[in-house]
């Protein structure tokens, strides 16, 4: 007699996420975007270091800071399909769900780590918020089972998100985390004090200091245009126009000055 097979809802997180993925469709994966998109000399640097500590199981909390049209989202990718080829559990959110939708199978960083959701009303400065992780739980099982964490628009959180986390997963013992963003596109804050805006700031957390921090400084968009200029037509010199235009201001911002009219 043939046995019932098992339910969906049966099954743990940990099985659900790796059920996902096929080692050998996420090699493909890796291979396309490598092909499509050739990492450069500062991506490569980057991917080498990453990918050896997710190998061998080292600890490493990564913050890769890149302009926009560095390829973060790319690199993020094929970090990702990498690791997942070779059979390692990899777990992804986003500060906002719009971000999280530019990934597959990503969720927001409250989500993921069960941190609850505050009004700035209710919130108590001086009380420690924690995620709502018990450790027999499923989610807790399969974060503390992740071989790789990666958080997109990372400066886009409040401290305290990270800082729950931090506490609920034991430091990400033998885990590799990797945050990404641009402290340059971070949101305008419309309510609260300079003071309070800057306090909210992953860099004033005293766990900032733990991060390796890695930067990527390369346009690719512009450089993918440039390299066809001859080709390009009125429309498309236009758009490159406006795309380095683009990338000038998001310095300037980032250097405390404002771009000419």
């Amino acid at each position: 007699m043939y046995g019932i097979p098992e339910s969906f809802q049966d099954l743990s997180e940990i099985d659900v996420e790796k059920s996902k993925y096929n080692s050998l469709h996420q090699l493909d994966v890796y291979n396309r975007l490598c092909s499509d998109t050739p990492n450069t000399s500062e991506q490569e640097l980057i991917f080498a270091e990453i990918t050896s500590r997710i190998e061998e199981g080292i600890s490493g909390l990564y913050f890769i800071q890149g302009i926009g049209g560095s390829c973060k989202l790319t690199l993020c990718k094929k970090i990702m399909a990498w690791a997942r080829s070779i059979g390692k559990l990899c777990l992804g959110c986003a500060s906002t769900g719009l971000a999280a939708t530019i990934y597959e199978n990503f969720n927001t960083a409250h989500s993921l780590f069960k941190y609850p959701v505050i009004e700035d009303q209710d919130r108590d400065e001086d009380r420690e918020i924690q995620c709502q992780l018990k450790p027999n739980s499923n989610r807790y099982q399969l974060l503390k089972a992740a071989n790789l964490i990666v958080w997109d628009e990372f400066p886009s959180n409040h401290k305290e998100v990270f800082e729950a986390a931090y506490r609920a997963l034991n430091g990400f013992q033998n885990q590799v985390v990797i945050c990404f963003g641009d402290f340059r596109q971070i949101a305008l804050v419309q309510n609260g004090s300079r003071l309070q805006v800057v306090n909210a700031s992953i860099v004033s957390s005293s766990l900032w200091g733990k991060y390796e921090i890695r930067n990527l400084t390369t346009n690719m968009r512009l450089i993918g245009l440039s390299l066809n200029q001859e080709s390009l037509s009125t429309e498309e010199h236009g758009f490159l126009q406006r795309q380095q235009q683009y990338a000038d201001m998001i310095v300037s911002i980032h250097r405390g000055r404002t771009m000419e009219r």
